[in-house]
């Protein structure tokens, strides 16, 4: 039986900007796949697009038959009803679907409205990413053929037209989000086709027909897009579960049959489509539609013509119309399906035909018009929307709160993070390893190796549960990841050009100047840090079973291995700073990577962002700094940052805000800020990787970016060249943007850009490091390739060793030394021959030293063979395989 629902206009022309005018142009479908909202609410303004824009091609189709986006109205609407719930609502409306008895089903039911293991939202987020994606691309090439072919009359030059068309569509842009597969729209651009060829005939029959090829080719275009997020979205529950049981290499085969069966259950007795106010299962056969007389196919598409039947043909069961589908995460299984409704809805009155009440079309309405109106104004006062940081800034508390702070702040650098501390000691405490060899390394390749940490204090630490700060607000959180998939690039060039330079100007860099692995890789440490922002604002990092929570908890454990290297006066620290007097650490700077480091880090990687995405004009508002910022303390919290130190100093009772963070900042930056060496060292990397990323020509582009970003005080610190005319034109610039970006047109071609260059960069940068980060399990290939090994092999002789050949040990670039040392008399003196290499993979190393064990012990008139690894020295002659083993973990 037909539901009811009150009708609305099919189009409610009644806002002033592209979200509430209901106009079918471009701009509104960029604003609703851009503009920062809920995913509720995008899902309702791509809902009524459909509305709108079906009516729009059916001004020029006409109404008989309906296109594409009337059909799509009915699917989004349904998607968005499991975006709108909540996880404890999708598990009851899962398990009211299941056959089982009543009084079991209750107890499942209440049961899974108190379960918290699938509030991960997987489903929520990947069916709302592919619900956006999906109106973006299609929506642009919808809106450009009407601007082409919906006024005027019909003629032979419309096919020219249709050239450009199609190298236009061929050209879009891919949707927002991560799993998109690249270029593949052949399909959508013959469905316009046969659209225009629809529009060229003057057989009403024929019309039908072609609408229904130009349906299923854009239909079979969109399913194509939607797999990656339709795997998320479907498999995740199933795969979370027997994620245990995988093997790690090869799916188990059992694991594919667990989910082959997962998947069959959901499409047999939870899926559905709402069409009009009916419920449609997914898992079996389509009925006719109550107004075709017991008909699945309604005249003229019951018998099809030949072009028309051979891609129906080709989807695989829709010929026979089907029996339903029984798996909805095959792409044949459910396009088999989807072709058949659409053949037998086409010519139900489904165009224009808007699914909300006028009642809930005008809340969602006024609701974009807020946005409208936030966007089209955003309030900025002058160039800038925040001050610079090295400015003076007006004292956000009284003289005495400020006194306190500065009191408070230089006990801080005498603490570090007592958990990951604990952790760490009690990990050493449990092995052998002496106190002056601790190493980083050692923890790093513990996290990293899957089995080696076990049930020891590293695992634990690793597994406690997530505990927010009682401030915390998850539904500002969730704006701030918002935000972030709005505006990945400029965050990630944030990182990039400002924070990390920032933290360079400060003499703390010098933990990274002391230990030469963590300093002398820029790609592998930019890649690391800008892996972590990403899994971080991907992911629901508060809770455990995700990237984020992972990676929070193995950086601050690497913090903690960092801090016990320094402290130990380990041998592995080989690079002294030879501005602290070949000291290993200051003690005037307090304990390495202390808490007011902790805190420093937190607002540069938030505050310096914003403050760099601010000075190249990025369009965000005050509203998207303040979310991203709370994003960033609550997870300085989580790092381990002290809760004392993220709340305000004026009102202990709530959070830092961002004015304050911003004045705490400029208290830590001026006592922080200074010439070191390591700083240099670390901001000459981030110029090498300048000069190695863009070719000579443009190359002035990337500087002038870092001098925009960066004012003089701050470049004088790092030692960056006095800006020439290319970079202050840059900076003029800049500012005229800033200007501007109150304009929509200005903020759409500004995004256009830097998304049109920085995904492609970002997107390179994934598929150039696919590994596994160092901090997180599963990443001991990273540790083997950030880590490189020094060697250096000593060999003294009672003369020339003819019979040693240490030139074919197997590493790349050796160099062998010979020279005689002064004669004191003793003819034992002979001959020395030294040996140095580096390399990265450790099963290389081991070879290597037992082929010097060997060939050592083989030569005749050896009086010494001594080899330094990174600093510690072994005698090479009596080294065992286990002890070789030992020196070079896998």
């Amino acid at each position: 039986m037909t539901k009811t629902v009150e009708p609305a206009p099919a189009s409610a022309s009644i806002g002033s900007g592209p979200l509430s005018s209901g106009e079918v142009t471009r701009a509104r479908v960029e604003a609703i796949a851009y503009s920062p909202m809920s995913d509720t609410l995008r899902n309702h303004l791509v809902t009524l697009a459909y509305v709108d824009l079906s009516d729009a091609m059916a001004e020029v189709l006409g109404h008989d038959d309906a296109n594409w986006c009337a059909l799509a109205v009915w699917p989004s609407l349904t998607v968005g009803a499991t975006i709108r719930s909540g996880p404890a609502s999708r598990s009851k409306l899962m398990l009211a679907r299941l056959p089982m008895p009543t009084s079991l089903r209750d107890r499942l039911v209440a049961s899974a409205a108190t379960e918290v293991a699938d509030e991960t939202g997987v489903m929520n987020r990947s069916l709302a990413a592919g619900n956006r994606g999906v109106f973006y691309e299609i929506g642009l090439a919808w809106t450009d053929f009407l601007d082409t072919f919906g006024h005027g009359e019909r003629t032979n030059a419309d096919w020219d037209e249709f050239e450009r068309f199609g190298k236009r569509v061929m050209a879009l842009p891919l949707p927002p989000g991560r799993v998109w597969p690249d270029g593949a729209r052949e399909q959508l651009r013959d469905g316009f086709r046969a659209y225009l060829e629809a529009l060229h005939t003057t057989d009403p029959a024929r019309r039908a027909q072609l609408i229904l090829l130009g349906n299923l080719r854009i239909g079979d275009h969109e399913q194509r897009r939607l797999q990656g997020w339709l795997d998320l979205s479907g498999l995740d529950p199933i795969r979370k579960l027997t994620r245990r049981f995988d093997d790690g290499t090869t799916k188990n085969r059992g694991i594919a049959l667990v989910e082959r069966m997962w998947a069959g259950m959901l499409t047999k007795r939870v899926f559905f489509v709402q069409m009009n106010g009916v419920e449609i299962s997914v898992g079996t056969a389509v009925p006719p539609h109550e107004t075709s007389g017991g008909q699945l196919f309604p005249s003229p598409l019951d018998v099809l013509d030949d072009d028309v039947a051979e891609l129906f043909d080709l989807i695989d069961g829709a010929a026979a119309g089907g029996d339903g589908a029984e798996r909805w995460s095959d792409i044949d299984d459910r396009m088999a399906f989807i072709a058949t409704l659409f053949r037998s809805r086409q010519r139900a009155g489904l165009v224009g035909v808007n699914p909300y009440p006028v009642e809930q079309q005008r809340e969602i309405t006024e609701l974009a018009r807020e946005i409208d109106r936030r966007d089209g104004n955003t309030g900025f006062e002058g160039p800038l929307l925040f001050a610079d940081l090295t400015q003076e800034l007006e004292q956000p508390w009284s003289d005495e709160v400020d006194l306190a702070l500065r009191s408070t702040l230089e006990a801080a650098r005498s603490l570090g993070d007592r958990e990951a501390d604990a952790a760490v000691a009690a990990f050493y405490a449990g092995s052998s390893r002496p106190t002056n060899e601790r190493y980083y390394v050692d923890v790093l390749q513990a996290i990293g190796m899957p089995g080696t940490v076990g049930n020891g204090p590293l695992s634990q630490f690793l597994n406690a549960p997530p505990t927010l700060p009682e401030w915390a607000d998850l539904d500002e959180i969730k704006r701030a990841q918002e935000f972030y998939a709005d505006f990945r690039t400029a965050a990630h060039i944030g990182l990039f050009y400002g924070s990390m330079p920032l933290s360079y100007a400060c003499k703390d860099c010098q933990v990274l100047g002391l230990i030469s692995t963590l300093s002398g890789d820029t790609t592998r440490r930019f890649w690391e840090s800008a892996k972590f922002v990403e899994d971080v604002f991907t992911t629901p990092f508060w809770e455990q079973d995700s990237e984020g929570y992972a990676s929070i908890r193995g950086v601050r454990l690497f913090h903690a291995a960092v801090r016990s290297t320094i402290e130990s006066d380990s041998i592995h620290i080989v690079d002294r700073p030879p501005d602290l007097g070949g000291r290993v650490w200051d003690p005037e700077m307090g304990r390495p990577v202390n808490q007011e480091s902790l805190l420093a880090a937190t607002i540069d990687w938030s505050v310096a962002t914003i403050h760099v995405m601010d000075r190249f004009g990025v369009p965000l508002s005050e509203e998207h700094a303040r979310a991203y910022f709370h994003a960033w303390l609550v997870v300085g919290s989580m790092l381990g940052v002290e809760d004392h130190l993220l709340r305000s100093p004026a009102d202990p009772t709530r959070a830092l805000t961002l004015e304050e963070a911003q004045y705490t900042a400029r208290i830590m930056l001026f006592r922080q800020l200074g010439v070191t060496i390591a700083g240099r060292r670390l901001m000459r990397g981030l110029l090498d990787l300048i000069d190695e990323w863009f070719p000579k020509p443009i190359r002035r582009l990337p500087l002038a970016m870092m001098y925009a970003a960066l004012n003089d005080d701050i470049a004088n610190v790092l030692g960056l060249q006095s800006p020439g005319r290319p970079e202050r034109a840059f900076q003029r610039m800049n500012e005229a943007g800033r200007s501007w970006r109150g304009n929509a047109a200005y903020r759409r071609v500004a995004t256009h850009i830097i998304d049109a260059v920085g995904n492609g960069w970002l997107n390179w940068w994934e598929k150039e490091y696919q590994e596994v980060p160092p901090y997180r399990q599963g990443g001991h290939l990273a540790v083997e390739m950030r880590i490189p090994v020094s060697l250096r092999l000593t060999i003294e002789s009672y003369g020339e060793i003819e019979d040693l050949r240490l030139e074919e040990v197997g590493i790349a670039d050796v160099e062998v030394h010979a020279f005689v040392p002064e004669d004191d008399g003793f003819e034992s003196m002979g001959f020395t021959k030294v040996l140095e290499a580096t390399s990265s993979v450790a099963s290389s190393l081991r070879a290597t030293v037992r082929q010097m064990r060997d060939g050592i012990n083989a030569a005749q008139g050896i009086k010494r063979a001594e080899l330094l690894i990174d600093g510690r020295a072994v005698a090479v002659s009596s080294l065992t395989d286990a002890e070789i083993d030992g020196l070079f973990p896998v």
